[in-house]
């Protein structure tokens, strides 16, 4: 890949990363005052193909120099600059623009009521949700009634009246529904609504691929990829985490108010340990299931697993059918490169080449809630109107970012103050809150770039 000289430190760290054995596979970009300063990519990754991908996919920052794949065949091969991984929850933020982008074009306003646009919606206790209450995770869907099977996901006449019937996974008489990460049916609702209110009535794939992708040449970040977009570009499956790594982290739950003795699991690597809000996961599923707050317990676990019927292992998430669906919340597709671009694009305003038509659909977009915890990604988190995570890794010492992150470690996030876009993709899973890898790279990129960091 590439490195400007001035971002010299963001190259070391993720050198140190490959040779410290945390990676099977990466990319890291970032931008700095609109101008793309770092483009690297390492390791291997599983391919859908098993010789389609020649060196010239491997050279420089430029264009997609890739034939069409075979999408019925796989390949071990280095990673490139191209190769496109799940981002799992990653694509929320091309998500969350396009929420944004209807608001700013005047097609919904996101204090509307869902039902407003979806009246099917309104069932079972629903109708006062708002588009924001459902954006911030707090519209009381993130568990469905029971899982959705594959094909009825694919058929968009069954869909939809399946979202609509769902109950509220809290008690409506208990008032505002508690902050609940919605990590796999935000996506499916949003692609509801922008059905109902894009006058093309397009899906919201295919909305984001339109009037972002194509308009602001970001080749490389799909949700939902097409058969077309299968067959362009490379594409890489997302490994699966060692057990020797699960086993490091549930013993720290064991210890979550003690550090050292969290250390001690992880033989002193500061990189592996645990911080307090993440080690106090087990400890508060036991308080709260202690105190009556079981609902809570249950929506949490059930808003990831059995949400999708016979989605079970990460074999399953790396199935062509799966990455097709239109399943924004957790099925995206991107490159790093790609992703720290649209990073950059959220950097530009109104009449600068930003992707919103005005100012006030940008502040609307952008305006926070209340800091709050999340009783899903377990961590305390304000959300915008639109759901971008504000703050997310304030407890990294990295403050003033927007974005979010996905499952894997992947991370894409900005910030106005500094000028700067950051996007970090891996193969290789953690399944931690806080994500380690992508964060010594940001507060490389803020050193590089004279800011400060903890």
């Amino acid at each position: 890949g590439w490195c400007d000289d001035r971002f010299l430190w963001v190259k070391r760290e993720f050198e140190r990363s490959l040779e410290e054995g945390r990676e099977i596979g990466a990319q890291v970009a970032a931008y700095a005052n609109g101008e793309l300063v770092v483009d690297l990519w390492a390791g291997s990754v599983d391919h859908f193909d098993t010789s389609s991908v020649p060196e010239a996919c491997s050279q420089g920052a430029g264009g997609n120099t890739c034939p069409p794949l075979d999408p019925d065949k796989e390949y071990m091969n280095a990673m490139t600059g191209e190769t496109v991984v799940p981002i799992f929850s990653s694509g929320k933020v091309g998500e969350s623009l396009v929420m944004g982008l209807l608001s700013d074009r005047g097609l919904l306003d996101l204090g509307d009521r869902v039902a407003t646009h979806w009246p099917q919606f309104a069932a079972n206790g629903k109708e006062s949700i708002t588009v924001a209450d459902l954006m911030r995770h707090q519209g009381g869907l993130a568990m469905p009634d029971e899982g959705f099977r594959v094909e009825d996901i694919q058929d968009p006449k069954k869909i939809d009246k399946q979202l609509a019937r769902q109950h509220l996974h809290y008690t409506p008489e208990s008032g505002r529904a508690p902050q609940l990460y919605h990590a796999v049916t935000r996506g499916m609702y949003a692609n509801e609504l922008v059905r109902r209110v894009d006058p093309m009535h397009r899906n919201l794939g295919t909305y984001f691929r339109e009037e972002v992708a194509e308009k602001y040449d970001i080749d490389s970040f799909f949700l939902g990829i097409s058969d077309a977009e299968w067959r362009r570009v490379p594409v890489g499956k997302s490994g699966d985490l060692a057990y020797l790594y699960w086993l490091k982290l549930l013993l720290q739950y064991l210890v979550p108010f003690h550090a050292s003795a969290r250390s001690f699991v992880v033989a002193g690597d500061a990189h592996d340990t645990l911080l307090e809000f993440e080690a106090a996961t087990g400890y508060n599923v036991l308080k709260r299931l202690l105190t009556g707050d079981w609902r809570l317990v249950r929506a949490a676990v059930g808003s990831v697993k059995g949400t999708v019927v016979g989605m079970t292992g990460m074999e399953d998430f790396n199935n062509k059918d799966f990455l097709q669906l239109q399943m924004s919340s957790a099925n995206g597709l991107a490159n790093a490169r790609s992703m720290a671009k649209l990073g950059n694009l959220m950097l530009k305003k109104a009449g600068d080449g930003g992707a919103f038509a005005s100012e006030e659909g940008w502040r609307r977009a952008n305006e926070p809630g209340e800091r709050q915890p999340d009783y899903g990604v377990q961590m305390d988190v304000a959300y915008t109107a639109c759901g971008w995570g504000v703050d997310r890794f304030s407890t990294a010492g990295l403050s003033g970012w927007s974005g979010w992150a996905g499952a894997s470690g992947s991370v894409l996030q900005w910030n106005e103050a500094l000028g700067l876009s950051f996007a970090y993709t891996t193969v290789l899973p953690y399944g931690r809150i806080g994500k380690p890898r992508g964060e010594r790279l940001m507060k490389a990129l803020v050193r590089a770039a004279g800011g400060w960091v903890k």
